[in-house]
């Protein structure tokens, strides 16, 4: 019997472990593409700025 709770319990630990994980993954991927974006139009930004003058 204890061991079927602690099996239930590693279970239950690894489910939300599992659920920070993929939480911090979007995150990560959100911030990455946030700063393509941004990467992005400062380029196009300095690429125009530099074909004006």
């Amino acid at each position: 019997m204890r061991s079927i709770i602690r099996l239930h319990r590693i279970k239950l630990l690894s489910n939300s472990c599992n659920q920070v994980y993929s939480l911090h993954k979007l995150q990560l991927e959100y911030q990455l593409n946030t700063l393509k974006d941004l990467i992005l139009s400062n380029c196009f930004t300095a690429i125009t700025y530099i074909f004006r003058t």
